[in-house]
This record gives structure tokens, C-alpha cells and sequence, in this order.
């Protein structure tokens, strides 16, 4: 929760917000497609 209202100008869904606190906590890449993830760190991001 903490992260998404740190970057509500984004259009970040709770989900996935959640999803990559989550990688983030056990040390593995989050997979997305998503660019408002892409220049953020430990993030894996393929183009659509």
C-alpha cells in the first residue's frame, strides 16, 4: 500500500503494486509488461 501511494502519479494497480513489493521482498525479478514499471529496480520488463 505504502509503495502505491508513493507513486500514485502512475497508473499502478494494487495488484501489481503488491506483486512486485512482493518479488521485491524475496529477492526476484518482477515480470511485467507494464511501463510504469519499467525504470523502476528488479523489474524484468518485456515490451508488449
Amino acid at each position: 500500500m505504502k509503495f502505491r501511494v508513493m507513486n500514485k502519479n502512475k497508473n499502478m494497480s494494487m495488484t501489481d503494486c503488491i506483486s512486485y513489493m512482493q518479488a521485491k521482498e524475496l529477492g526476484i525479478k518482477f515480470l511485467t509488461g507494464d511501463k510504469e514499471f519499467e525504470d523502476l529496480e528488479n523489474v524484468e520488463f518485456i515490451k508488449k
